[in-house]
């Protein structure tokens, strides 16, 4: 099993209850439109942030875009159109996604249409969460107890399977999630997973909700690719963009997923 887990520094703003946003670095000269939209399984709302980056070498933030026209397609239906809240965020109310289905955007911005498309799998059972004490913090050293969580599913065989590992801490959905945890099953196809979780924030009394999020490759290619630019794995002096499912250009990703979840007391 291949996986990524880096810890990394975002600016995390609320999509829905835990959708985020993320603003990146970019070593692009020319500025550019940053689109980021997670969709997952259920009925929800849904919606999509649009900004403009300035030049790598400015000083100056994204700023958002509130002139596009945005709509959301699922395959074989007709696109439905996004509402402007005209803030850089256009929302669909109480929209419901069904799990093994292909959902695209598009999003028209001064003439131009910028596509991109994700697939939804179904959602892959997180059967137990366990809990392991261990005496000084995650990694050693000190006095105070901390914990790992082991999370255990069956990963399906025969597919190819992505995931993306969440927590939420204390019911915190608006803290920025400083871990991006992604799994691929390209050694493990089948097999029973025991996948451990590292936090220095897993103390006592502490309850933790573990959310395993089915994706599809594209979506597992961008936080891989963040994770590894926001790490410093690449050895680039400027940091490269992580791999977009966007056309023409615009940087970020639309992402179509389903989640399991299994919630924990530390205790």
């Amino acid at each position: 099993m291949k996986y990524t887990i880096l810890s990394v520094s975002i600016l995390a703003l609320a999509f829905s209850s835990c959708q985020k946003a993320i603003d990146l670095e970019l070593n692009n000269s020319i500025p550019a439109f940053v689109i980021e939209g997670e969709l997952k399984e259920g009925t929800q709302d849904f919606k999509i942030r649009i900004t403009k980056t300035s030049s790598y070498f400015s000083n100056e933030a994204p700023t958002d875009v509130k002139n596009a026209v945005v709509t959301l397609q699922k395959a074989g239906d007709i696109p439905i159109e996004l509402v402007n809240d005209n803030n850089g965020f256009y929302s669909l109310s109480n929209y419901t996604a069904a799990n093994s289905s292909e959902y695209s955007v598009a999003v028209s911005i001064d003439g131009k249409t910028y596509n991109a498309s994700s697939y939804m799998n179904a959602p892959v059972p997180l059967d137990s969460v366990q809990i392991e004490k261990i005496q000084g913090g995650p990694f050693g050293g000190g006095n105070e107890p901390n914990y790992i969580l082991f999370c255990n599913y069956k990963d399906p065989a025969g597919t190819f399977n992505y995931y993306r590992v969440k927590t939420v801490l204390n019911g915190q959905t608006d803290k920025p999630d400083n871990n991006i945890v992604v799994l691929d099953d390209r050694l493990t196809d089948g097999n029973n997973i025991r996948f451990p979780l590292f936090s220095d924030q897993f103390k006592l009394s502490t309850v933790v909700e573990i959310q395993l999020l089915s994706i599809d490759k594209k979506t597992y290619d961008y936080f891989n690719t963040l994770g590894l630019i926001v790490g410093g794995g690449n050895g680039s002096a400027a940091p490269a963009n992580p791999i977009s499912n966007w056309s023409n250009g615009a940087l970020g990703y639309f992402g179509a997923t389903s989640v399991s979840i299994q919630t924990v007391t530390i205790k």
